[in-house]
């Protein structure tokens, strides 16, 4: 479980650490549109607990650093 978010840019092959979520989860689902990273669901943890929380990242604010 974690709560960790990276992004891959395959123009650089590189992946880049984004701000933490606000809650830890495995198996999560994930669309982007708007703007912003949205992710579903997934698991708060090891076992067969589902999560119902949705949150969402304004992409615009993680930049890619230099």
């Amino acid at each position: 479980m974690t709560g960790k978010l990276q992004r891959y840019d395959p123009e650089a092959r590189r992946w880049t650490q984004l701000p933490r979520m606000r809650t830890e989860r495995h198996g999560t689902a994930a669309a982007q549109g708007g703007g912003r990273l949205w992710i579903f669901g997934g698991s708060p943890c090891a076992k067969f607990a589902a999560s119902d929380v949705v949150e969402s990242f304004d992409l615009r604010l993680a930049r890619v650093p230099d």
